[in-house]
């Protein structure tokens, strides 16, 4: 049984609060690795990749398997 957005309990993170939480980590380090643990839509994960974070830097994870497989897809 597939759970809907509103059981999962989905809130998308605005752009804009994302952009400064990033802002909040400071100089990242190509040893730093970053964790997006309810990776939703993938708002922190595209911004840190304009920031060109290696994507190898980058781990994320949901119980929504939709939004893992769409971040995969991109």
């Amino acid at each position: 049984m597939e759970l809907n957005e509103k059981e999962l309990g989905l809130i998308i993170t605005p752009e804009k609060t994302a952009n400064y939480l990033i802002s909040k980590l400071g100089q990242i380090n190509k040893s730093d690795k970053i964790l997006d643990p309810c990776v939703g839509p993938g708002i922190f994960i595209n911004l840190l990749l304009e920031r060109h974070i290696n994507p190898s830097q980058i781990y994320a994870f949901d119980v929504n398997k939709t939004a893992i497989d769409l971040l995969k897809k991109n």
